[in-house]
C-alpha cells in the first residue's frame, strides 16, 4: 500500500504468500504427534469404547501411546485368559516401537486386545503400558503373559502381577533354537 504498485515493492508477492504461510505455520505448531493425538480423539468421541492414553516425555514430546476400540474390548472380555505382547515389528521413523497385546479366540484366529507405540524398551515403559491396559478393562487381573524373551517384561510381570503366570512364546524359542543350530 506504501508503493502504491507491485513493481515500486522491495519483495516479490510470492515473499509475501511464504511469510504469511511461515508465521501460520509457527503459530499453529502441527506435528505429527498432534495429528495422530487429534484423530485418535476423534474416534474416541464417536466411540465410548474406544480408550487412549498417552505420556509425554520431559520435552513435551509424545512419549508412549496405548489405545484400544470396542471390539477389542470386547474381544478381551471373551478371550483374556492368556495375553500375548509382540513386540518384534520394526520401528518406524520416529524410532518407536510397535506393541501389539493380542490373544487367540474360539477358533484360533487372533485378536488384538490393544496396541501401543513405545519410545523404548525398558521395565519403566511396560509397566506404563499394562497398567494402561489394566486400567482401561476396569482392573482386570492378568492371568497368563505370553513374551518374547524380553527380560524387562518379564521383570515386570514376576515383580507387579504376581499373580500372572509369565511363558516365553514357542515361536521365539523355536526360531532361536535353528538360528542357534544353524550357527554351529
Amino acid at each position: 500500500m506504501q508503493s502504491s504498485e507491485y513493481e515500486r515493492m522491495s519483495c516479490q508477492l510470492q515473499d509475501i504468500y511464504n511469510k504469511v504461510a511461515h508465521v501460520k505455520m509457527k503459530e499453529k505448531r502441527c506435528t505429527d504427534s498432534d495429528g495422530t493425538l487429534g484423530y485418535l480423539d476423534c474416534l474416541s468421541k464417536r466411540d465410548p469404547n474406544f480408550s487412549i492414553q498417552y505420556q509425554c516425555d520431559m520435552d513435551n514430546r509424545l512419549g508412549n501411546l496405548f489405545y484400544t476400540d470396542e471390539y477389542s474390548r470386547r474381544d478381551f472380555v471373551a478371550f483374556s485368559e492368556v495375553i500375548g505382547l509382540d513386540t518384534t515389528y520394526m520401528t518406524n521413523k520416529c524410532n518407536e516401537n510397535l506393541t501389539i497385546i493380542l490373544g487367540v479366540n474360539h477358533h484360533f484366529k487372533t485378536c488384538i486386545f490393544g496396541m501401543a507405540l513405545l519410545n523404548s524398551e525398558d521395565e519403566l515403559t511396560y509397566f506404563w503400558l499394562l497398567e494402561k491396559f489394566i486400567e482401561c478393562h476396569n482392573h482386570v487381573t492378568l492371568k497368563v503373559v505370553v513374551t518374547d524373551r524380553d527380560g524387562a517384561i518379564k521383570n515386570i510381570v514376576l515383580k507387579y502381577f504376581t499373580n500372572a503366570t509369565h511363558r516365553l512364546c514357542v515361536w521365539h524359542l523355536c526360531t532361536n533354537a535353528l538360528k542357534i543350530s544353524n550357527d554351529s
